[in-house]
C-alpha cells in the first residue's frame, strides 16, 4: 500500500507521500536503529470530510467569501475583520503600523 501522508516524527526518518509502505518500514526501522517502527492509521474519509465542513463554517464567518481548495485548503481575506476589530488603532492590516519608521 501506498503511504498518502505522515506526520513530522516519519518525516525525520525520510517517509513521504506517495511511497510504498514497506520502504516507510525499512527506512523507520533502519534509522531509528530498531527502537522506533512505521505505525499506519487506517483513514476515516467520512470523518474527515465531515470535520472539514466543520471548519469550513467557522472560516466562513470570518469571510463568506472563502475559497477552498478541497477539504483541507482554503483562502480567506480577513482585512474587513482586522479593521472592524482594530478599527481606528492606524494598522495596516497589510503589514506594520501607520507611522512606524523602522524598516
Amino acid at each position: 500500500s501506498m503511504i498518502s501522508t505522515s506526520n513530522y516524527p516519519a518525516r525525520k526518518y525520510g517517509v513521504r507521500a506517495a511511497m510504498p509502505g514497506y520502504i516507510g518500514k525499512i527506512l523507520v526501522k533502519e534509522l531509528s536503529g530498531g527502537k522506533e517502527e512505521l505505525v499506519f492509521v487506517k483513514s476515516d474519509y467520512e470523518l474527515y470530510e465531515r470535520k472539514s465542513g466543520e471548519v469550513r463554517g467557522v472560516l466562513e464567518e470570518y469571510d463568506p467569501g472563502l475559497r477552498m481548495g478541497g477539504l483541507d485548503e482554503g483562502v480567506l481575506d480577513l482585512e474587513p475583520y482586522l479593521e472592524l476589530l482594530l478599527g481606528g488603532v492606524g494598522v495596516d492590516v497589510r503589514g506594520g503600523n501607520e507611522g512606524d519608521s523602522r524598516e
